[in-house]
C-alpha cells in the first residue's frame, strides 16, 4: 500500500497543481480576464481533490511522507490570500505607471461626449490607441447637472458576479462618490483617481 501511494500521488503533481493555482490567481488579480478566472477555479477544484486524496492516503498509511504531502497541500491554500494581496499590489503599481495614459484617454472621452451628447449617463469605447489599458475596452461616463464628470473603467473579468476597476472623478469628492454608489468600495490612489470594487 505504501508503494502504491507514492507512485500514484507524487510530490511533483501536488507542486504543479499548487503553483499553477497560485499563478492563475496572481494573473487574475493583476490583469483580470475570464480565462485566468476559469483556470483558477478549475485548479482550485484540482487542489481540493489533491488534498482529499492526500488525506485519504494519510489515513490508510500514516507516515512522515504522507504528513508532508498533506502539509504541502495546505500550504498552497494558506498562500492564497498573500498571493491575492501581492496581485492587488502589483495591479495598482501597473495602473499608476500607466496613469498618464488613463488621464489622456479620459480627457479625450470627456471632450468628445460633452460636444456630442446631452445625456447624463452612457457607455463609450476607448479612444483609438489606448487598447493597452487594462480595461474591457469601454468606459462608463456619468455627467451630473453641475458638470461633475465620473468615468469608470472596468477591469477584464468584471461580470454580474462582481465589478472592479478604476474611476476618475473630476471634483475628487470621495464622500459624494460614497453617497452616489453606496454598493461600491472606493480607495483613492491619486488626485481624482480611485480604484473600486463591489
Amino acid at each position: 500500500m505504501k508503494g502504491m501511494t507514492l507512485k500514484a500521488f507524487p510530490y511533483k503533481l501536488t507542486c504543479l497543481i499548487g503553483v499553477a493555482f497560485l499563478g492563475s490567481n496572481l494573473c487574475f488579480t493583476m490583469f483580470g480576464g475570464f480565462i485566468s478566472m476559469g483556470l483558477g477555479m478549475l485548479l482550485f477544484l484540482c487542489l481540493m481533490v489533491s488534498t482529499g486524496v492526500s488525506l485519504l492516503f494519510g489515513l490508510c498509511v500514516w507516515t512522515r511522507k504522507s504528513v508532508y504531502r498533506i502539509a504541502l497541500n495546505l500550504l498552497f491554500f494558506a498562500l492564497f490570500f498573500p498571493v491575492v494581496h501581492l496581485g492587488n499590489f502589483l495591479n495598482l503599481q501597473l495602473f499608476l505607471m500607466k496613469l498618464p495614459r488613463y488621464q489622456e484617454a479620459t480627457n479625450l472621452i470627456l471632450k468628445d461626449v460633452k460636444s456630442k451628447s446631452q445625456r447624463l449617463e452612457f457607455v463609450v469605447a476607448l479612444p483609438q490607441g489606448y487598447s493597452d489599458l487594462n480595461t474591457t475596452g469601454k468606459a462608463s461616463v456619468v455627467l451630473d447637472p453641475n458638470d461633475v464628470a465620473t468615468v469608470l473603467y472596468f477591469k477584464p473579468g468584471s461580470s454580474a458576479v462582481g465589478h472592479s476597476g478604476y474611476l476618475y472623478r473630476s471634483d475628487d469628492n470621495l464622500e459624494a462618490l460614497k453617497r452616489e454608489c453606496p454598493e461600491l468600495g472606493f480607495y483613492r490612489v491619486a488626485p481624482n483617481w480611485y480604484t473600486f470594487a463591489d
